[in-house]
Formats: structure tokens, sequence, C-alpha cells
């Protein structure tokens, strides 16, 4: 699984230290020295998405990242049942569809945004190669900065159009640092850990997952992934990889641009 940096060798962000993270944390260290067992879970959380695809033809989306995206390689199956199935592969050379039904799975990244219409912290997840990240990186490219850092980043205008929505312009609208009211939203909610939300399948289950009990006929045409692959671009319009369970927010160490 792959994370990318906007250089090549920062370091990721997976989240946000928060009071959430250390109440809890606190919690379950004093249920383990008082000789509990378990831990005591994070609170539930909804997952929320921008919506993309066909049904965002003709909106234009403002959003705001949020520290670094992932990025990891994906299948996107259409069975005989019509239903699109996904699954996130450990290895995009060496799995059981790649061998068995010569089928390449697409390179996707995922990221934390503020979405601009509602102010709400929500994933964006898109295919490689279709202008959405790659903006992001032009900006990292020309400014030096983080289009996700706090004080650094910039707020992102993304217009969708093309028969299925497939198709995606992308620009920087304005560098604009987090407020306080925002900062304050991070630290109380975290940001969704990607991690958890988007993990990979093991091989020995990747073609149940994907065929299940109705498999599409094994193919040698490899341009019918491609086809799936474009036309469905949002996590929202197939199932979840992982349950829809909330991600707790990561504690990792940040870099200084993401500290509050």
């Amino acid at each position: 699984m792959a994370k990318v940096s906007w250089d090549e060798i920062e370091k990721s962000v997976e989240g946000y230290n928060t009071d959430t993270v250390k109440k809890y944390a606190a919690n379950n260290a004093n249920k383990q020295a008082n000789g509990g067992g378990g831990n005591t879970p994070f609170p539930k959380r909804e997952l929320r998405f921008i919506t993309l695809g066909s049904k965002a033809i003709g909106k234009t989306i403002l959003f705001r990242p949020l520290g670094t995206p992932k990025t990891y390689y994906k299948y996107l199956i259409k069975g005989e049942d019509g239903k699109y199935r996904s699954a996130i592969v450990e290895d995009n050379l060496n799995n059981p569809v790649t061998v068995n039904h010569s089928l390449e799975p697409q390179l996707f990244f995922s990221m934390n945004v503020i979405d601009r219409e509602d102010g709400l912290i929500k994933i964006i997840e898109g295919q490689v190669g279709k202008g959405i990240l790659e903006k992001l990186i032009d900006y990292k490219k020309m400014t030096g900065n983080n289009p996700g850092g706090i004080e650094s980043g910039a707020d992102f205008k993304l217009f969708v159009s093309g028969k299925k929505g497939s198709y995606y312009q992308t620009d920087m609208d304005q560098k604009v640092a987090l407020t306080s009211e925002e900062k304050e939203m991070v630290r109380t909610e975290g940001l969704y850990e990607l991690d958890r939300i988007f993990k990979p399948t093991p091989n020995e289950n990747l073609e149940d997952k994907l065929y299940g009990a109705a498999p599409v006929k094994p193919t040698n045409n490899p341009n019918i992934q491609k086809k799936v692959a474009t036309n469905f671009s949002n996590q929202n319009e197939f199932e979840m990889d992982d349950e829809k369970k909330p991600a707790k927010v990561a504690s990792s160490k940040q870099d200084d641009d993401m500290d509050f």
C-alpha cells in the first residue's frame, strides 16, 4: 500500500493528534493498569464522501485538502447480477484476478478534505490520472507548500462533466489557512484514518469478494477493466472495501506544517 508524499520524500500524515484520541488512550491505559480487559471503542463516526461521477455532472465542487493522500490499486468488477464490486489489492501484479482473469487494477487515491458547501470533513476518492491528484501535486511543485497543510494549504475547485461524469477539471482556487473554527473541528472530530477504511483484501479472498456466486466470465481483454474504472470513481457508488465502521483518528507524529 502506497502513501503519496508531495515531493516523494516527505513524511506522510495519517491523521491528527486529537483530544478524542488522548481521552480514549488514557481510558484504555487506566483499564489495563487496573487489570481490566479489552479496550474502550472509539465513538461511531459516519463515513462522508465528496460525491463525484454521474451524480455530480455539471457541478463545481470546492474543497480544502487536509493532510496528505493515500494511494492504492483497486479492482471494480461488474458481476452478472449487474452490481459493481470493488476490492483493494495487496499486490497489483501478483494476485489471482490478474493471473486468472487478465485484468489489471487501477490506481486510486483518497484524501481528507473540507467540503466548502457544508463545511464538513469528508473523503474525496478518485482515480489517479483523472486530474484531481495531479493538480494538488502541481501546487506542491509550484509553491513548495503542502496543499493540505494547516497554514500553507489551498482551496481547489473541481468541475465534473462528461456523459457519465468521468471528466474532471481541477484548479487551485486560493491559498487559505485553516480558520480557528476549522482547527477546532479537526481537533474534535479528527481526520478519517484512511489506512483502516481503504485496506486491501487478502489474495485468498479476492475472487470471492469480486465475483461472488455469480462471477463474470474470465477475459483476456484488459480494456474492460479500464472502462469500468473510468465510469466509477466514487467509493459511494459501490460496495465498501471495509465494513462501514467509523475510522478512529490516528495519533502518528506530524510534520511541522500539520501541528496545531
